[in-house]
């Protein structure tokens, strides 16, 4: 399953690749993640780093659900990716950064999540458009709150 996400927002380049990478504030500034937290790497600060393996539980369905994410392919000030492994299926999403002839940024998240067990694939093929519906939902609704917190930490 493939999607694409896009937004503007309000604020300079660099200004909103520090709030994407900042995953110590995503619980403030995105609206369903409860808490970010290492993952393996003991109790020392949580850096955006290639490689860096992090727990990010959200509530989804109403219920708290916590995902292990991999940052990927950081492009300082131009974007990076996220990995994970979960129920059966690898999840990527490639996050983009660009400047606008206005002075803001457009942001473009591609999303691919491929199912690698028999029973992911089943899955996806029978609920498919439904499961991509859900998660456009979601990361638009990620998107769109992260946008807004800066928004709104840059006017005031």
């Amino acid at each position: 399953m493939k999607f694409t996400l896009e937004r503007t927002i309000n604020a300079p380049r660099k200004d909103v690749y520090r709030a994407l990478t900042d995953l110590t504030r995503w619980p403030e500034r995105i609206e369903s993640i409860v808490r970010i937290e290492p993952a393996g790497q003991g109790d020392g600060p949580l850096a955006f780093e290639e490689g860096v393996s992090f727990k990010e539980t959200r509530v989804m369905f109403g219920k708290e659900h916590t995902e292990t994410m991999t940052i990927r392919d950081i492009r300082p000030d131009t974007g990076y990716a996220l990995t994970a492994c979960s129920c059966g299926a690898d999840h990527r999403y490639t996050h983009t950064l660009s400047d606008r002839p206005d002075g803001n940024t457009a942001v473009r998240i591609e999303a691919d999540c491929r199912g690698q067990s028999l029973f992911a694939k089943a899955m996806g093929a029978i609920m498919g458009p439904v499961m991509k519906g859900s998660m456009v939902k979601c990361m638009q609704r990620d998107l769109d709150s992260i946008g807004r917190s800066l928004e709104q930490e840059r006017a005031g």
